[in-house]
């Protein structure tokens, strides 16, 4: 008999509707991290790349007092609107389970109001030193280290204050991380988002790469993922005010942009971690002075 493991992601909503997924799998085996040897992470992030699936599995899905039905698709992805009304604002609890079975897992949802201001932000290089643009030393990164060894940025408290100096000094509550990584590293970024207190939030991420070598010809596409998932929170938050996060080393800059041609008027500022390479910055300058011309205010940050 197949043991399965549920990975329910954090969901979102307002408290009329909210949207939670995740993904069934038959062959798991990820564990805790610890501070380990370079082979034993080496291991571990190998088997977040030849994680197997179940498709087409029947699920049953408890939010409060309501029950949900649904099935995987073929990737063993589920994907659910929830229509129901919350109580107010805050984290809620749900569970999933393979229907007939009595394991369930638990997952997380965020409601959040449709006016207060709400961060959002990339997490590679912005917020955990990954090294993007130099492949070799990011894979290497990646596979030797795991949460409790890799790095955040340093002197983040600086990106928290210019948060607030955007949000009349008030730090917002509700956090979206929106990053070309994939699901597959779920796991991995929790752990260190909890490790370094880094604020808890929403994970917007790529589709689950199958094997290593998917995730590095992945390498370096992929801003569509980007801008078409904050394009989707600025229209389900039809009133709400975002602070912008970003670094200048890929396209951030150029995506923010973009939507601002949309919503400039709902964007408080975009906040941009410098990378230590001129021609970075040289590279965005066209992307700014489009977010100042429409009147978007962007603070850089040498961290």
């Amino acid at each position: 008999m197949t043991e399965y493991r549920i990975v329910a992601y954090r969901g979102f909503g307002k408290t009329e509707k909210a949207f939670i997924e995740g993904h069934v799998f038959s062959k798991y085996g990820l564990k805790d991290p610890t501070e380990n040897s370079i082979i034993d992470n080496f291991r571990q992030m190998a088997k977040r790349y030849r994680l197997k699936t179940s498709g087409n599995l029947p699920l049953v899905i408890q939010v409060l007092n309501r029950t949900f039905q649904t099935q995987t698709d073929a990737d063993g992805l589920f994907k659910v609107t929830i229509n129901m009304e919350f109580p107010g604002p805050g984290w809620y609890d749900y569970f999933v389970s393979v229907k007939g079975e009595e394991n369930q897992f638990k997952g997380s949802i965020h409601i959040s109001d449709n006016s207060s201001t709400a961060v959002l932000s990339d997490i590679d290089d912005t917020l955990l030193i990954s090294h993007v643009n130099q492949m070799l030393k990011m894979v290497w990164v990646l596979m030797a280290k795991n949460a409790l060894t890799r790095k955040p940025v340093p002197r983040i408290h600086l990106l928290y204050e210019a948060i607030k100096n955007f949000n009349q000094d008030v730090f917002p509550s509700d956090f979206f991380y929106v990053s070309n990584s994939e699901w597959n590293l779920y796991d991995f970024l929790m752990d260190f988002m909890q490790t370094n207190n880094i604020p808890d939030g929403v994970f917007f991420l790529q589709r689950l790469k199958k094997g290593f070598w998917d995730m590095v010809k992945a390498g370096k596409k992929l801003n569509d993922h980007k801008y078409e998932s904050i394009l989707s929170l600025f229209q389900f938050f039809d009133q709400k005010h975002f602070i912008l996060v970003g670094d200048n080393g890929q396209l951030d800059l150029a995506i923010y942009s973009s939507v601002a041609e949309f919503y400039a008027g709902r964007i408080k500022g975009v906040i941009i971690r410098e990378l230590p390479k001129p021609q970075y910055r040289r590279k965005n300058k066209v992307y700014e002075d489009k977010l100042w011309q429409l009147g978007v205010p962007v603070r850089h940050l040498r961290m």
